[in-house]
C-alpha cells in the first residue's frame, strides 16, 4: 500500500520472556478454552472512518502500528442512540456527514446520549479507533463527532458536530447501525480479528495459544502440511523469547499489539485474519490459506458489501466470507469455519 505522507511508527521494544518450564499446557493437554474462528468480538472495536481501517495494518516490522502525524484525532464525541430523556439531544447521523446524500437510505434521526470517554469507551487518537466498555447489541445504534489535525492539535477537518449548541440539530457520522449486520455500509469499520481469551489481567508465565485446524490429518493440527506452525502463517509468532526475528512456534506474547494481557484479548495482525489476501494488511498473506480456502480477497475499496462486480470470482461465486460480512447466513457461516484457537492458562 502506497504511503504519500511522512509515517510514524509507535515504538515497541520487543522485550525478551523466557518460561522455566516450556511450553505450557492444559491438564491432560486439554485447552481450557476453545475459540472457533467465527467467535470474535463482534460489535466492540470500531474505527471512525476508512482511513484509520485502511492504515492500521500490516505492522511495521518491529511489530507496532504505522498512523499518520498529520491525520489523529484531537477531539472526540461519541454518542449512543437513545429514547428522549433529559439528557438526550436531537440528531442525524449519517454515513458521511461531509455528503448527508451517500447512502441516506441509512441516516438515522432521533435522540442520543453522549457517552462518557474513559467510563463507556477508550480510544486511540492515532490509530482512530473506539472500543466500547461493553459490546454494542445488535440494535444499538453508535454515532460520532471528531476533530482530525497533526499532532500539535492543529484541526484540520471536523467530521460532525464536535462543539455542539443545544439550539441546533447534532449532526453525527454514523459508526454502527441497527439491526441485523449484513449488507450496511458501516460494517467495514467493526473490528473482526479480536478475540476473548477468557479472562483479564493474564500474566505472561501462564498463557499459550496454538491454533488447529479441523479438517488437519497431520499430528495436532497445529501447522499446514509443509510443516509450518498456524501461529506462524497467521503472523503471530514473528520472534523468539529473545526478540530475535526467527519464529520459535510460540506466541509473540511479548507484542502488546498482539496480545493484551491487561483486556485478556488477541488481536491478529490483518483485519480479516481468516482469508487469504496478498493486499497488505487485509487478510492473511500466506500462500496456505489460498490453498485451504481456495481463492484471494482482492477488493481495493475493502468494502466487500456494494461493489457485488469486484466480489466475483471467475465462477460468478460471491468470495466474501460469510463469518465476516454474510453473519445472518448461519449455514454458510458454519460451513466455512474450520480453525480454532486453543488457550491454555494456569
Amino acid at each position: 500500500m502506497c504511503r504519500f505522507f511522512p509515517l510514524h511508527i509507535s515504538v515497541l521494544i520487543i522485550a525478551a520472556l523466557s518460561c522455566e518450564d516450556g511450553v505450557h499446557e492444559g491438564e491432560n493437554g486439554i485447552p481450557d478454552n476453545v475459540i472457533v474462528d467465527k467467535g470474535y468480538s463482534r460489535s466492540h472495536y470500531f474505527f471512525l472512518d476508512m482511513q484509520f481501517r485502511a492504515y492500521y495494518y500490516p505492522l511495521h516490522e518491529s511489530g507496532s502500528h504505522i498512523y499518520n502525524p498529520n491525520r489523529v484525532v484531537v477531539q472526540l464525541e461519541l454518542y449512543r442512540y437513545s429514547q428522549e430523556t433529559a439528557e438526550t439531544v436531537f440528531g442525524t447521523a449519517c454515513v458521511d456527514p461531509h455528503n448527508p446524500g451517500y447512502f441516506s437510505e441509512y441516516t438515522q434521526i432521533g435522540y442520543f446520549y453522549r457517552l462518557v470517554s474513559g467510563e463507556d469507551y477508550t480510544f486511540d487518537p492515532y490509530s482512530g479507533w473506539i472500543r466500547l466498555a461493553s459490546p454494542a447489541s445488535a440494535w444499538d445504534i453508535i454515532a460520532a463527532a471528531y476533530a482530525l489535525g497533526d499532532t500539535n492539535n492543529n484541526i484540520s477537518e471536523v467530521v460532525g458536530d464536535v462543539d455542539f449548541s443545544s439550539a441546533d440539530t447534532l449532526r453525527l457520522k454514523l459508526i454502527k447501525d441497527r439491526g441485523p449486520p449484513d449488507y450496511h455500509p458501516t460494517l467495514p469499520l467493526e473490528f473482526k480479528n479480536v478475540y476473548y481469551l477468557g479472562r483479564d489481567n493474564i500474566n505472561p508465565k501462564d498463557l499459550d495459544i496454538i491454533i488447529v485446524d479441523s479438517l488437519s490429518t497431520i499430528g495436532d493440527g497445529d501447522r499446514y502440511t509443509d510443516g509450518t506452525n498456524y501461529l506462524t502463517i497467521f503472523g503471530l509468532d514473528q520472534h523468539d523469547t529473545h526478540g530475535q526475528p526467527v519464529p520459535d512456534e510460540l506466541i509473540d506474547i511479548d507484542n502488546p499489539n498482539i496480545v493484551d494481557l491487561r483486556l485478556g484479548e488477541l488481536h491478529f495482525p490483518s483485519l480479516l485474519p481468516f482469508t487469504y489476501s496478498s493486499i497488505p494488511g487485509l487478510g492473511t498473506d500466506h500462500l496456505a490459506l489460498k490453498e485451504i480456502y481456495g481463492y484471494e480477497i482482492e477488493d481495493p475499496n475493502q468494502n466487500f458489501i456494494f461493489d457485488e462486480g469486484e466480489d466475483l470470482n471467475a465462477s460468478g461465486e460471491w468470495d466474501v466470507p460469510a463469518m465476516y460480512y454474510r453473519y445472518q447466513d448461519r449455514a454458510q457461516v458454519d460451513l466455512e469455519s474450520r480453525f480454532a484457537i486453543h488457550v491454555f492458562q494456569h
